[in-house]
């Protein structure tokens, strides 16, 4: 896969009306997936399918903290591009 193609592919993960929300809820810090899904009012595969795509896209970081699983946005880049929106 080449650059563009990466940037296609990032662009369409985040244009998404579900994926956008969990990224700026996950912008000011890590949460447990069982936060993010209680936070959405969302079925656990619905907050799974979004949070896979993100992580699969290198948009989301994930990591276990204990029992829990934990996601986190991947870098500062993404950070840059959820201040940009309104």
């Amino acid at each position: 896969m080449n650059d563009l193609q990466r940037q296609v592919q990032f662009l369409r993960a985040i244009a998404n009306d579900t994926r956008l929300e969990i990224l700026k809820f996950l912008r000011p810090g890590p949460k447990m997936s069982e936060e993010i899904k209680t936070n959405f009012n969302l079925h656990r595969s619905v907050v799974q399918q979004n949070l896979s795509k993100l992580v699969i896209n290198g948009i989301l970081t994930q990591y276990r903290k204990g029992r829990y699983v934990m996601y986190e946005l991947n870098n500062e880049n993404v950070k840059r591009i959820l201040d940009l929106l309104p």
